[in-house]
């Protein structure tokens, strides 16, 4: 399933928090910080596979008893349709609202064992795909905590280099350096991650930071 970000702006970062965290503003224009600061959150949100703010989304999964959605932190279903095919007619699918019960809200798992009560289903009807419209984002607070408030103003300041001064970052694109050396002196490191912030020394510290205040929901189970 595809999905596009929804935001077009950003939902927490501005000038007054990029520059209280340590943020270089420089002579970067408005519209380069502010999509500086969209990009930090884009990236803090696929790190995380959970929005920092409550975002409804939706999406259709093919009829099981449990099905894994794609963003955690599931904190409310708003509307869920079950799709049926009928055999007596060709290439068609009936839609019936039903329900789903949230069995793990982090990881974003659904319990939908429930909706055979009703999708009318006969020998005629068989259940399909099920769609589901779901609000994701992190509890109250968690966006804001200073942690967090380091670590995107970490990533945007890696952004705004790489526009204007992107020999600031430790190398082009910021790419993670394992091993160098310079005038005689040399330094190898331990091997970095690859992470949604990349893998440089600081995209790992950006990560590090945000995992030690909220736990990524990344799947642990694979059931579509």
């Amino acid at each position: 399933m595809i999905h596009v970000y929804p935001h077009a702006t950003p939902l927490i970062l501005n000038d007054s928090i990029f520059t209280q965290f340590g943020g270089q503003t420089g002579s970067f224009t408005q519209v380069q910080r502010s999509a500086a600061y969209l990009i930090a959150e884009q990236q803090t949100t696929t790190f995380l596979n959970a929005f920092l703010l409550p975002t409804t989304m939706t999406g259709t999964w093919g009829y099981a008893a449990r099905i894994v959605t794609d963003y955690g932190y599931v904190s409310e279903i708003k509307a869920v349709n079950i799709l049926s095919k009928n055999s007596i007619q060709n290439c068609t699918l009936q839609q019936n609202s039903g329900c789903v019960f949230i069995w793990d809200d982090t990881f974003g798992y659904l319990d939908v064992g429930c909706l055979l009560n009703y999708c009318n289903c006969s020998n005629y009807v068989i259940p399909y795909q099920v769609q589901v419209a779901y609000v994701s984002g992190l509890p109250t607070g968690v966006a804001n905590q200073p942690s967090m408030l380091l670590a995107m103003t970490m990533a945007a300041q890696i952004s705004l280099n790489e526009m204007i001064y992107p020999s600031q970052n430790e190398g082009t694109g910021d790419i993670g350096v394992q091993e160098f050396s310079s005038m005689g002196y040399s330094e190898k490191r331990k091997t970095l991650k690859n992470n949604a912030l990349g893998n440089s020394a600081k995209a790992n510290k950006i990560g590090q930071l945000i995992s030690s205040t909220v736990t990524p929901a990344r799947r642990t189970l694979l059931l579509r």
